[in-house]
C-alpha cells in the first residue's frame, strides 16, 4: 500500500526538471517549460486538477483523483517516452556498487584470514607434545 498522491508529488518532482513540455503537451497548462519548472509540486498538481476536471462540489480539488490520472498517464505511456535514469546516473551507481563491493571483499579477506589464524591456532594446541 502506497499514497498515490504523495508518490504523484514525487513524480511530478521528477518530471517537471526532465520532461516539463511533455507535462504541458498532456496537460494544456499554458505555461513556459521555466515556469513548470519553478512551480512548487502542490500547485502544478493542483492546475493538473483543475485541467482535467477533478473538482468536487464546493470548487474544492479532488487531489487524489489528480494523482490518479497523472499516475494512469505515467504508467500508460500518454505522457510519452519518459525515463527515470539516464546513463550518467547509471554509471553512478554502478561506480558506487563496484566501490561497496571491493570494501565487502576486503572484509571478507580480513574475516577470511582471522578464521585461518584461529584453527592454526587451535590445531596447534591440540598437538601431541
Amino acid at each position: 500500500a502506497y499514497d498515490e498522491e504523495s508518490l504523484v508529488l514525487d513524480l511530478i518532482a521528477y518530471l517537471k526538471g526532465q520532461y516539463a513540455a511533455l507535462l504541458n503537451e498532456r496537460y494544456k497548462l499554458g505555461l513556459e517549460n521555466a515556469e513548470i519548472s519553478a512551480m512548487h509540486d502542490d500547485e502544478l498538481l493542483e492546475k493538473i486538477a483543475r485541467k482535467r476536471g477533478a473538482v468536487m462540489s464546493g470548487g474544492k480539488l479532488n487531489l487524489q483523483k489528480a494523482s490518479e490520472i497523472v499516475l494512469t498517464d505515467f504508467r500508460s505511456g500518454t505522457l510519452g517516452r519518459i525515463s527515470l535514469e539516464t546513463p550518467a546516473e547509471f554509471e553512478g551507481w554502478l561506480a558506487e556498487a563496484a566501490v561497496k563491493e571491493e570494501a565487502r571483499a576486503i572484509k571478507k579477506a580480513a574475516w577470511d584470514k582471522r578464521k585461518v589464524r584461529k584453527q592454526a591456532s587451535r590445531e596447534r594446541r591440540n598437538e601431541p607434545k
